[in-house]
């Protein structure tokens, strides 16, 4: 799954409700940003994204509006603690230009690598992903990016069965890893079918349209193109300027048959850029005018992908084979129990928040508690326990988030669980207040609520019970998040209550 964020979608100057230039992408613990204009700092805060993890920074050319941002964004890495070098990826003369910025940065607790680009089009390698970068044509040199995530093929049920490669291996295959087992050497070839099509994104602005630009953006599942000008009549200056409007924006996703196009880096003299979306929507259909935090996951949709929860359910579906063979030789019990039981911890990773956000505070309470649950009640393999972990962290107010990077967050909580288990001790159930005990408020022009949470501690054979209190508030997306929560003395009066 790609996470993809356009922080700034403003050219030329920045506006009271619209920063500069500035996309920044997520995959598999690596950040990527692409130009950071002004205020891109401000946008990914308000956000709630880390520039900690940001290990590649693009630059498509050198006007002010796509690096202005760039000194104070390297410091605030800086004081993120951050300590591994960064990549920066931009046309020649890119570390001349950088150093120049950072006469008032001299001092940075990483280094910076720079790779200048000397070919119109040139693929850089990054192991999960490439990026190819590919000549626009604006007033002084200027890039385009796609991003491309490649996607393994189909797992082969019937070659993995034929091979006695057992089902508790099958996972592990999928995702890229060699096994010995047993004095054999598995691998992922053996089971997987050809590569197939994965995930592309196409970043271009600043730029008359192109054939160049056309090919790179082919079959991308998002493309994310400048649209200066959207009123009638601006193709002239749009020419005079290397710029592109709303409509040959449209005409080059539909020629790039892409699945999706954003429109960004508007004039500043463009107002109301929805005013003029229907007119690009009659050229491409699926076109979006964006406004700054617009904000995007993509993923494999297509029925046919066995990884994640497919892998998951295909095994489910494999060991079911394998309990009717069993319960025709009468030894069903067993197996039975492993197929037809879906774990807790399996239940949960296999929910995406971003489509299905729990409505009210108790449901987002409800379902932080299970996760908790889980961590200290369930058994879970190491993958798991990061997922969970992240997914805990996805119910949580961007300044919870902001106290707390995600490794120190994880490592915490794998020290508290570890505790836990030294003494023998697990959640054994959860008490929620009901919605009438929810407490709901406005206060500095946010909506907040409060309410409680009991869990039973089961400690050998002994159970106590340990209250505590959750603080909420509503996000910008309307979206209930755990602001904070405290442990609070549970006396017996309160226990009868509940």
């Amino acid at each position: 799954m790609l996470d993809v964020c356009l922080l700034g979608t403003g050219g030329m100057m920045p506006l009271s409700y619209r920063w500069l230039t500035s996309l920044m992408m997520r995959y598999n613990g690596t950040s990527i940003l692409i130009d950071c204009g002004e205020g891109t700092q401000i946008a990914m805060a308000k956000k709630g994204w880390s520039p900690k993890p940001i290990d590649i920074i693009c630059f498509t050319h050198f006007h002010a509006d796509h690096i202005s941002g760039i000194v104070g964004m390297l410091l605030c890495m800086g004081n993120a603690d951050r300590t591994e070098p960064v990549t920066m990826i931009g046309p020649r003369g890119l570390e001349r230009v950088i150093n120049s910025m950072r006469i008032i940065a001299p001092e940075l607790p990483f280094e910076l690598n720079f790779i200048e680009i000397t070919e119109l089009e040139q693929e850089f390698d990054f192991g999960d992903f490439r990026i190819r970068a590919f000549r626009a044509n604006h007033n002084i040199m200027c890039y385009g990016y796609s991003l491309e995530i490649d996607r393994t093929g189909k797992f082969d049920v019937e070659r993995a069965k034929a091979l006695n490669i057992p089902v508790n291996m099958w996972g592990r295959l999928q995702n890229g890893e060699e096994i010995e087992y047993e004095g054999r050497y598995l691998t992922p070839d053996m089971v997987l079918g050809p590569d197939r099509k994965g995930i592309k994104l196409t970043y271009c602005t600043d730029s008359r349209p192109t054939d160049m630009i056309v090919k790179n953006a082919t079959d991308s599942d998002l493309f994310i193109c400048e649209g200066m000008y959207g009123e009638p009549g601006m193709e002239k200056k749009a020419r005079e300027n290397k710029h592109m409007t709303f409509y040959e924006a449209a005409d080059m996703a539909k020629r790039a048959n892409v699945k999706e196009l954003w429109l960004t880096h508007y004039s500043p003299s463009l107002n109301y850029p929805k005013e003029y979306e229907n007119a690009a929507r009659e050229i491409f259909p699926n076109t979006h005018t964006c406004k700054d935090g617009r904000t995007k996951e993509i993923k494999n949709n297509s029925g046919k992908n066995v990884s994640g929860k497919g892998i998951f359910v295909m095994v489910v579906l494999a060991l079911f084979v394998l309990a009717t063979f069993y319960i025709i030789n009468n030894r069903a019990k067993r197996i039975e129990k492993d197929v037809d039981k879906v774990s807790p911890v399996k239940e949960l990773l296999v929910m995406d928040l971003s489509a299905n956000y729990p409505n009210t505070p108790k449901e987002v309470v409800r379902m932080y508690a299970e996760i908790t649950r889980c961590f200290y009640g369930e058994s879970y393999s190491e993958d798991e326990f990061i997922a969970l972990a992240k997914l805990s962290r996805e119910l949580f107010d961007k300044e919870l988030i902001d106290n707390q990077d995600e490794e120190s967050y994880i490592r915490a909580l794998r020290a508290e669980v570890a505790l836990y288990k030294q003494k023998n001790s697990t959640i054994s159930s959860v008490s929620i207040s009901s919605s009438a005990d929810v407490e709901y408020y406005n206060f500095k022009d946010d909506e907040w609520a409060q309410l409680v949470v009991i869990y039973s501690i089961k400690t050998g054979s002994s159970t106590s019970p340990t209250k505590e209190r959750f603080l909420l508030r509503k996000d910008d997306e309307g979206h209930w998040k755990i602001f904070g929560f405290r442990n609070e003395s549970l006396n017996k009066s309160e226990n009868g209550e509940q």
